[in-house]
């Protein structure tokens, strides 16, 4: 399924405020709530048949300022759903 279109217009910046669901933060039960930016990918394909409603992806960038300056975390795969899937990542 396509995620955008191809415009350099279809990625939206977002910040955000939220707990990252990535595979170490997730495995060490860790819920606090970092600061990042949210880059969506938008206007792709429509969902379903029955539907205008288009795709978008998301890659949701936390910055966690207590962690090593070489980390990185990220989800342990595609989360969300098929119209509006995103992967978390967290570094310093």
């Amino acid at each position: 399924m396509e995620y955008s279109d191809g415009d350099l217009d279809d990625i939206e910046t977002t910040e955000i405020h939220g707990i990252p669901a990535t595979f170490k933060r997730k495995s060490a039960n860790i819920t606090t709530k970092l600061n990042g930016v949210r880059l969506t990918y938008k206007n792709g394909a429509n969902c379903n048949s029955t539907s205008n409603t288009k795709a978008t992806f998301s890659v949701n960038m936390y910055c966690d300022p207590d962690a090593d300056a070489d980390y990185f975390d990220v989800s342990p795969g595609v989360l969300g759903n098929i119209c509006e899937p995103y992967v978390d990542t967290v570094t310093k």
